[in-house]
């Protein structure tokens, strides 16, 4: 500290930064004051500008802001401090803060203040491109400093805004059809034909754009026309009684996207040799000891052999779920009568339980006709039973 001191004068002198305002004594002599008093008062400094605590982001860095195509708010970025992290002031000064864009239609950007009521800038990209990042703090009296970064967005996939390490995953794409499935035409003219098994390679038909594994299924819209099952990759369509089914076969991805396809498969019935006597056979059965359980059953014929009707009726009627379907198989066919011979099914209930009751006939319509015969006796409200897809449960030999 500087100190000057003159008789009956006063002198301001700033040295340094530092203001001294020396009082000389009334009289006296002269030199240092000859036996006065010298009073010395000394003021504070100017003010002084803010100062940079911290970088935001590092000279060799760049903010990069993966912009999600039509929802650009996904897009954004917040500095992971307050702005009285990065900014201070040697005075004490409470600091205001600003914040520029040099292209405000690729980065829009704004002082943001969050629940801790700290300052903070957030960034917002709005389409591809780059723009530098100016903060500037700035004290009561005006005195300002700034620091600044650059950014960069992104125009493609989606993210969170946050400055990847990585590029971001690649958006994940569905499934594809690879190979049409064709329609399939089957004639029953044997035994062997009636109960014909098609294998496919699922990997064939379909494909995925990111190679992802694939998983399979299937339905069909009748299980009387034809029943479908799925292992890993392959698939097995079986024909069922003569009618049309459709074939509906999904592949998913891991992430849930899927692509399907379908196909028909179209049985048909040669008619029978007149001289050949035909077996049909029909098992049905509850699935459960309670009536709202429902029931299964199952529907065959054009067997040469009685015993491989009554077998591949079970067959269908297990499959079905059926709980005791061995216990209700019934014969039916030319085997057992001259000419044609049809079987239906009907199902009835009342107050007392429920039942199903079988009927035969020449016709379909007369077999239908004998199956509701025998449901309603003792007062049961019956109708007949349909097979899946809401066609007729019933069959001929011829």
């Amino acid at each position: 500290m500087h100190r000057i001191a003159f008789s009956r004068t006063t002198l301001v002198l700033v040295v340094a930064g530092i203001m001294s305002v020396g009082l000389a004594s009334c009289g006296g002599g002269g030199g240092n004051g000859g036996g006065g008093r010298n009073g010395t008062v000394v003021l504070p400094p100017g003010n002084r500008a803010p100062v940079v605590a911290r970088t935001i982001v590092p000279a060799t860095s760049t903010i990069v802001l993966t912009l999600e195509v039509g929802n650009p708010t996904r897009a954004r970025w917040l500095t992971p401090q307050g702005l009285d992290y990065y900014f201070s002031d040697p005075d004490g000064d409470t600091l205001s803060y600003s914040v520029r864009s040099s292209d405000p239609g690729v980065v829009e950007p704004e002082v943001a203040f969050l629940l801790d009521d700290e300052k903070r800038v957030a960034l917002g990209g709005l389409r591809g491109g780059t723009a530098t990042i100016t903060v500037t703090a700035r004290d009561p009296d005006g005195r300002s400093v700034s620091q600044s970064f650059g950014v960069r967005v992104d125009d493609r996939g989606s993210g969170t805004g946050t400055p990847p390490t990585n590029p971001p995953p690649p958006t994940n794409r569905p499934p594809q059809v690879a190979t049409r499935f064709q329609d399939l035409t089957h004639t029953v003219s044997s035994l062997e034909d009636q109960r014909r098994t098609w294998p496919f390679n699922l990997a064939s038909y379909f494909s995925d754009p990111d190679g992802d594994r694939l998983t399979y299924s299937a339905k069909t819209s009748n299980v009387f026309f034809a029943a479908v099952s799925v292992t890993g990759n392959q698939l097995n369509v079986r024909s069922g009684v003569d009618g049309v089914a459709t074939i509906t076969v999904t592949a998913t991805d891991p992430g849930g996207l899927a692509a399907t396809q379908s196909f028909r498969l179209t049985t048909t019935f040669r008619p029978p040799d007149p001289a050949v006597r035909y077996y049909g056979a029909l098992a049905f059965s509850f699935k459960s000891n309670q009536c709202s359980g429902g029931y299964a059953a199952g529907i065959v014929s054009g067997y040469t052999n009685r015993a491989q009707a009554e077998l591949a009726a079970l067959d269908e009627c297990n499959a079905r779920g059926g709980r005791d379907c061995s216990s209700y198989v019934r014969e039916f066919g030319s085997a057992y009568t001259a000419g044609n011979e049809c079987a239906a099914l009907a199902y009835g209930d009342s107050s007392g339980g429920c039942r199903l009751r079988h009927g035969r006939g020449s016709t379909i319509l007369a077999a239908e006709s004998d199956a509701l015969a025998r449901c309603r006796t003792g007062g049961y409200t019956c109708s007949l039973t349909r097979a899946e897809g809401g066609g007729r449960f019933a069959m001929c030999t011829q």
